[in-house]
């Protein structure tokens, strides 16, 4: 992978990330990437995010990450600026977009969000399923984190 000679600048602990994912430890991978984006969403350094934003697109062949996670949430018609007099737009997209990445299940009758044990630490997971930081983050970070990535520059895969 050409991640670990790049992070000079992004630190040991996205390089942490990169062999953890190198490896295929999908799980730690994710548990330290959620570490790492602890705090507010705005203050997020640019260099951390896109750097984690590219080591999980490499080790997936693009299936993983968090540009990938928001183009699946722009072509559901997901913003990136919440409006608070669109806020129930805004949540069903968030439940189109949970159940789309994997982490929520819905059946005729009920809806069912995934618990943590239950998601998939794998390539089998589905598109956009890693990693989990919106998931564990909820409704009410997900467009002002896809909007930060977006200032950051990282780019679509």
């Amino acid at each position: 992978m050409t991640m670990l000679a790049d992070l000079t600048t992004s630190g040991a602990s996205v390089a942490q990330v990169c062999h953890l994912l190198q490896n295929q430890q999908w799980q730690s991978a994710d548990q330290v990437t959620t570490e790492l984006l602890s705090g507010d969403v705005s203050q997020i350094a640019c260099d951390r995010l896109c750097g984690l934003d590219r080591a999980w697109r490499e080790a997936s062949q693009e299936r993983f990450g968090f540009s990938v996670q928001r183009d699946i949430w722009l072509n559901l018609g997901g913003q990136l600026a919440y409006a608070p007099n669109r806020q129930w737009e805004f949540a069903a997209t968030y439940l189109k977009f949970s159940r789309r990445v994997g982490w929520l299940r819905q059946n005729w009758w009920r809806t069912k969000w995934l618990l943590p044990t239950q998601l998939t630490f794998s390539l089998q997971a589905p598109l956009g399923h890693l990693p989990t930081f919106c998931y564990q983050r909820g409704v009410d970070s997900a467009d002002a984190f896809f909007w930060r990535l977006t200032i950051c520059g990282a780019m679509p895969p």
